[in-house]
């Protein structure tokens, strides 16, 4: 697969998968855009695998299972086996069409985790080690439990879905920008990353309660109103990492899930909020206006605003 069929998997399928985080992985800096978009590719598609209704637990987990060793080992005849059979038995059972041409395309997926620096390579896989834990314990579970009884489980949980892509990206932003990321100290970022992912899962959860009720899981542990108040501390962490890092892009591109986390919040506690709330493209843009407004208010950056923003 040369360059610009690369370039075009990466927009056109990133975009017909993920609305919101497209905008930020496109908004990235050069150096950190290739390695997110193909992490999230790759999650996206262990996802897709794992929310694949139609197929019996045990074969889902079968196939995440060979996705996670694939990932890790890259090796070629194993993952053109994977890639045929995702193909043919997966992905012809996806009832969105962008996951269908995602899955259909695993191995050109691959291609770009290969064609990244060795060092990337590392941080791409380690990520999805986590994220497959996750995935995997989730169908496992559900499979004898109808509810989660116990919290620090919840946490863990989503710690390996989303917490985890905290520190991949701070991990990342220090290796391929140095200084050039953040001044802060590293633990400090480690921390709030964290914090950051685990309130947009724990948002995820929340928004998605009753639909994942009705298939029979049951993620908040007791009361909902502590990990609405958990969700929106997380989105809080991400306001507060967002302000230390370094150029207009990387603040743009992070601190734009919050927004939108913290919109979609306000949504939840609308009297009129039925079935599963999911914020307009109107208020999206207005989200970004306020990414805007929020990337150019803080100093100390070394990169400028992209052109769609300078208006040139």
């Amino acid at each position: 697969m040369d360059g610009l069929s690369r370039k075009a998997l990466m927009k056109d399928v990133l975009r017909s998968v993920s609305r919101s985080f497209y905008l930020s992985i496109k908004s990235l800096p050069a150096p950190m855009r290739d390695a997110v978009a193909v992490a999230y590719l790759l999650a996206r598609a262990t996802d897709s695998v794992a929310d694949t209704a139609r197929a019996e637990v045990e074969g889902r987990v079968g196939y995440l299972e060979r996705m996670k060793v694939v990932i890790a080992t890259g090796v070629a005849d194993e993952c053109a086996r994977l890639d045929e059979d995702l193909r043919c038995e997966v992905s012809v059972s996806q009832e969105h069409e962008g996951e269908k041409v995602l899955l259909s395309r695993f191995g050109d997926c691959m291609k770009l985790l290969a064609a990244l620096p060795g060092d990337q390579v590392a941080l791409v896989r380690r990520v999805l080690a986590t994220i497959l834990e996750g995935q995997m314990w989730d169908l496992v579970y559900f499979r004898t439990h109808a509810k989660v009884e116990d919290a620090e489980v919840l946490r863990r949980y989503a710690y390996q879905v989303a917490g985890c892509v905290g520190e991949f990206w701070t991990d990342l932003g220090y290796l391929v920008l140095g200084e050039r990321f953040s001044a802060a100290p590293r633990d400090l970022m480690l921390k709030l990353a964290r914090e950051y992912g685990e309130g947009l899962q724990l948002l995820n959860i929340i928004r998605d309660r009753e639909e994942d009720a009705a298939r029979g899981r049951k993620y908040l542990v007791g009361s909902s109103a502590p990990w609405v108040q958990l969700s929106r501390a997380g989105l809080e962490a991400g306001e507060v990492y967002a302000r230390e890092l370094h150029g207009f892009r990387l603040r743009f591109a992070t601190v734009l899930p919050s927004l939108i986390g913290q919109r979609t919040h306000d949504a939840l506690k609308h009297p009129a909020a039925e079935g599963k709330v999911k914020i307009s493209r109107w208020q999206v843009r207005g989200c970004m206006v306020q990414a805007v407004c929020f990337a150019l208010g803080h100093e100390g950056g070394v990169s400028e605003p992209p052109v769609w923003v300078q208006g040139r």
